[in-house]
């Protein structure tokens, strides 16, 4: 084609973007609250060390006999994130947020990116940029051609992305690489908007996923994607972060912390565009630190040992790792926009508890920036514990709980079996459309934090339930 698609500048290099996993793809608890990716800067008060965010959880729906709106499925904590004010909050800070979509392979569906026919594409996209793109706000589509059953074909990847990129022109397209070289030596078809365009035309950048093959492996793969001897449309240095995987150090498919400090020392001197973390969510000492079973978490997350990896990537390029704990949200700190309107909030567990005397004493405890770290009755006193309960321990309790009509704001902990009238309630001064503030509580003793979400109206804090796609 003669003119190039439009698309927007890259960011800036070195990069690192990372991806973000919901709830239901993390072997931990609740996943890290997409807001903390902000804690995480380059020296003091300086700007976010991570600059692109890729949300996972959307995978496709249907097959290809069956193809039609709302085409993919959002995961229940991946669609509160979308509504609860944390991308425009990232987006303040100058941290692009996107979404990745996935192949199906379950349940019925058996899409991917390179099984929709042309005529599919387009109507996908065109629906994807108006009932989810646009109307959440983010910043662009990331494409990972993973997990479909469906048989696809390269052609239908490159025209599935040139009728995507018609529809959002201002917004980035990326791509997770992997096994997919073939179709950098096609082009758009001549029933797209962008016929003859390659994929480096379409794309604004793409990371390698060769994490498990040592730092000399993920610089092999990530150069493969320039070489103009094997690909007929390479892609540019500077359109390719190498990928890295958090994780145990025994874990399959893993990059190691002297590998990831060696990969991004490397792609900084060879002006690669950057680095890919998968994951932040994965990035933390409750994961990576636990080598042999996942389920037997050692380092409740916020812990000291977070987020290595990062630390790891950000001192390659000289700069200062450096960890905001007062704005890590904590896993009881209610999702919702109304912390953006709302100051001197308080998240408190209250109980009458018994002491050694019998009696029944009333006990507080702030509970915003708590962890999973198990919570106990000393005395009448609630008190905060190192360490976490064992699982068999904690589900016990949990059921317990869950048959009083408790719900997961609550916090689960030996506490409970000698306390009584337990609840959790929300408070802050929210500010009011004439401006001012005023003092609002909520109770959220039984409320779901799986599909419902906190905002602030007219300086009243309010349940909301989150609202399905499309």
């Amino acid at each position: 084609m003669s003119n190039p698609p439009p698309k927007p500048a890259n960011p800036a290099a070195p990069l690192l973007s990372v991806y973000w996993l919901n709830s239901e793809l993390t072997n931990t608890y609740p996943a890290p609250a997409l807001r903390d990716v902000l804690a995480y800067t380059n020296g003091v008060n300086g700007p976010p060390q991570t600059g692109v965010v890729y949300l996972m959880g959307a995978s496709f729906l249907g097959s290809p006999e069956s193809f039609a709106a709302p085409y993919v499925q959002l995961e229940p904590s991946l669609l509160n994130t979308l509504q609860n004010g944390d991308v425009a909050l990232l987006q303040k800070a100058g941290v692009k947020v996107l979404l990745t979509i996935q192949g199906s392979n379950s349940g019925g569906n058996t899409m991917g990116w390179s099984t929709m026919s042309d005529t599919q594409s387009a109507a996908f996209a065109q629906w994807l940029a108006s009932n989810v793109i646009n109307a959440y706000g983010l910043d662009g589509v990331d494409i990972d051609d993973e997990f479909s059953s469906a048989p696809g074909t390269p052609q239908n990847l490159i025209d599935a992305v040139a009728n995507l990129r018609a529809q959002i022109p201002g917004k980035l397209i990326t791509k997770a690489l992997w096994r997919d070289t073939d179709v950098f030596g096609l082009t758009a078809s001549a029933s797209t908007p962008y016929s003859g365009a390659t994929m480096p035309q379409l794309l604004n950048f793409g990371s390698t996923m060769s994490y498990g093959t040592g730092a000399a492996g993920i610089e092999s793969a990530t150069k493969a994607y320039t070489s103009t001897s094997s690909l007929t449309y390479p892609l540019a240095a500077s359109q390719l972060c190498a990928g890295v995987q958090a994780g145990p150090s025994n874990g399959h498919w893993m990059t190691s912390l002297a590998d990831t400090t060696s990969v991004a020392t490397w792609a900084k001197n060879k002006n690669y565009l950057g680095v890919m973390i998968y994951s932040f969510s994965q990035d933390i000492e409750e994961f990576t630190g636990t080598a042999t079973d996942p389920s037997q978490y050692k380092y409740p997350y916020p812990s000291a040992g977070d987020h290595m990896f990062q630390q790891a990537v950000v001192q390659a390029w000289g700069e200062t790792f450096t960890v905001n704990q007062q704005a890590i949200a904590g896993l009881f700190y209610p999702a919702g926009s109304f912390y953006l309107s709302s100051k001197d909030i308080q998240m408190t567990l209250s109980a009458e508890l018994k002491t050694k005397q019998g009696t029944w004493v009333s006990a507080t405890l702030d509970i915003l920036a708590l962890s999973n770290a198990n919570i106990t009755n000393s005395d009448g006193t609630f008190v905060q514990q190192a360490t976490m309960l064992e699982q068999s321990q904690y589900q016990s309790i949990q059921q317990k709980m869950t048959a009083q009509g408790l719900g997961a704001f609550v916090p689960v902990g030996d506490y409970w079996s000698s306390a009584r009238n337990v609840s959790v309630t929300l408070s802050a001064q929210c500010r009011t459309i004439a401006g001012g503030y005023q003092n609002s509580s909520l109770g959220l003793s039984t409320a779901n934090p799986a599909n419902t979400i906190v905002v602030n109206n007219n300086g009243a804090l309010q349940l909301q339930a989150v609202q399905p796609v499309g």
